[in-house]
């Protein structure tokens, strides 16, 4: 909805008048909403006088109290100051007569006042703005006691006397939107074998949604939200869509789609030491593993074993009728509980040290899938398949249940020591910061902010610095296929 319209004021004291504009968002309580007007001096008497818009929670009506209470939004263009309040049900002031701080309003020229507001989790939270050409200052407002907003209209307002006269112009109302995946591409291929998946982004208030491909590898394809084509080899591949839609939605995403090497069912995750991740039936959260059937039809693995010694490969049977569907997974908790259901429990633990063993037997007890020797397990870091699943390490969040990650690692960095520390110091001090990782980088940032390759400045080990006065010091280790300290 948009209007252009002359309103005037002409007050002797503390009145008000207003151009009412009744427009209803479909209903109180829109997900989102963007109001915009642009206001352009006539003439003004007095820097007292205001200009604004409210946004009524009944009807459009400054009639106030509870029955009509409304959001305030007015600006004094002649002395550069914003006010925010809510009227009628607990009446709050969220801005009072604040004096813009980055920015002064030329009442020569066309100012904007914005308001940008949704309804998170019982609060409204909105952004309150004040535009002029490429200047513009905003405020965050969140109300917890928030009003059912339908209506909206311009306020001017005056605590002055004298005549202000303003043009309003440009007058923009609509709904915003929240746009999320409601199918997303399958995460699976094969090499060689036709690849096709279809997408679907939903708008939460309707509306029609425009999806496009921002990046695709060579051999897929996009077009009517279906994502088609042959990989030519295993790997591990990256797709970025993004949609957008007419109430000002937008959203981007990538996703990875790992073209598999192996088939079959096989051991894809496991967590040797669960201290805050997966809770099971009775809230413990023991070990557990993940099994993967990496083939397009379902696969019964009743009757199947697993184990963690390689000389008893027959220690806990699967239940007979288990089932994986295709592409799908099968979780199993390591608690020693020997359970069926209502989930699955083995007779044995896992162990998180250094030489430790997990073995997937067939029925017969032939050795299906296994990690043998697998190296230490620290708590809450999972080790499994990653990529194309051809290969094997560390995974930087467990993923249970859920397609692993793209990349994988072989160790940890080791934790950066520091020769000073942390402290008061009355004289300069010179800290030097080594890594026992070989060939680690250190990067380190003197902002507060987290250090990275790509954020601070780096280093080889040892990093000596001279630190002369009060410093918030952070570094961190990264080295090629190791997991950042």
């Amino acid at each position: 909805m948009g209007g252009a319209l002359r309103n005037t004021i002409t007050t002797a004291s503390t009145a008000s008048s207003a151009h009412l504009l009744t427009n209803d968002l479909s209903g109180a309580n829109p997900p989102g909403f963007f109001l915009s007007s642009k206001f352009t001096v006539v003439s003004q008497a007095t820097t007292g006088n205001a200009v604004g818009f409210a946004m009524f929670g009944t009807n459009a009506s400054f009639s106030g109290g509870v029955t009509n209470p409304y959001y305030l939004f007015d600006f004094r263009p002649g002395a550069n100051v914003a006010r925010f309040m809510r009227v009628g049900i607990n009446n709050t002031m969220f801005l009072n007569d604040t004096t813009l701080a980055t920015m002064s309003v030329n009442t020569a020229q066309p100012f904007t006042l914005e308001v940008s507001g949704r309804y998170e989790y019982g609060a409204l939270l909105m952004d309150i703005t004040v535009r002029q050409a490429a200047l513009s200052e905003t405020y965050h407002v969140v109300d917890t006691e928030p009003l059912n907003i339908g209506y909206f209209g311009y306020r001017n307002a005056t605590g002055a006397t004298g005549t202000l006269t303003v043009d309003c112009d440009d007058f923009v109302l609509r709904r915003t939107s929240t746009e999320s995946f409601a199918t997303t591409p399958a995460p699976f291929a094969r090499p060689g074998v036709l690849y096709s998946s279809s997408v679907e982004v939903v708008s939460d208030v309707g509306s029609t949604v425009t999806l496009t491909a921002a990046s695709l590898p060579p051999w897929l394809t996009f077009s009517a939200g279906t994502l088609s084509g042959t990989p030519p080899a295993a790997g591990s591949y990256s797709v970025t869509l993004s949609a957008s839609d007419a109430d000002g939605g937008a959203i981007s995403r990538t996703f990875h789609i790992s073209v598999l090497t192996p088939t079959g069912v096989f051991i894809s995750e496991f967590l040797a030491e669960n201290d805050t991740g997966l809770k099971d039936e009775d809230g413990d959260q023991p070990d557990w593993i993940e099994l993967f059937n990496s083939d397009g039809a379902s696969a019964n693995v009743g009757g199947w074993w697993l184990s963690d010694d390689p000389l008893l490969p027959m220690k806990w049977a699967i239940p007979a009728g288990t089932t994986i569907p295709a592409r799908g997974f099968l979780i199993i908790f390591a608690s020693e509980k020997n359970r069926a259901a209502p989930q699955l429990h083995t007779n044995f633990k896992l162990n998180n040290a250094a030489g430790s063993h997990l073995i997937l037997s067939l029925p017969g007890g032939t050795a299906h899938s296994s990690y043998l020797a697998y190296p230490t397990q620290p708590a809450d870091r999972s080790f499994g398949a990653y990529g194309s699943y051809a290969a094997s390490g560390y995974l930087i969040s467990p993923t249970p249940g859920a397609p692993n990650d793209a990349q994988g690692y072989a160790g940890f960095t080791a934790d950066s020591e520091f020769s000073v520390k942390r402290g008061f110091y009355t004289t300069p001090q010179t800290v030097v910061v080594t890594s026992a990782t070989p060939n680690a980088t250190l990067a380190y940032t003197t902002n507060g902010s987290a250090p990275s390759l790509t954020n601070g400045t780096q280093s080889t080990s040892p990093l000596t610095l001279n630190i002369a006065a009060t410093t918030i010091l952070r570094v961190a280790a990264f080295a090629p296929n190791m997991v950042p300290n």
